[in-house]
């Protein structure tokens, strides 16, 4: 499902190169919080090694974790974990 969203990120990307882009993994409460951050650098990197194959010049895409730090939710039930299971995107305008 995201492959599609990615695919038009990068196209995006590629035809307007006075963007740049931010990427904030994160992750749920199960695990410890070196293993969550750990985790949430990679989520972040995989959408830059993506975009990268797709020819997106990698110094155009920070990415980084923040692992269990900054939750939408109690990470209460297998819900409200997989709702903070995410990376975020930020479009930077130079």
């Amino acid at each position: 499902e995201s492959s599609r969203y990615l695919e038009d990120l990068s196209k995006a990307l590629l035809d307007n190169p006075q963007l740049k882009i931010k990427l904030i993994g994160h992750t749920d409460n199960v695990g410890s919080d070196k293993f969550n951050l750990k985790l949430s650098i990679y989520r972040a990197q995989a959408i830059k090694d993506f975009m990268v194959a797709k020819g997106v010049r990698p110094e155009r895409i920070l990415a980084e974790g923040k692992g269990l730090r900054e939750s939408l939710n109690a990470n209460m039930t297998e819900e409200e974990r997989a709702i903070n299971r995410r990376v975020e995107l930020t479009i930077l305008y130079e």
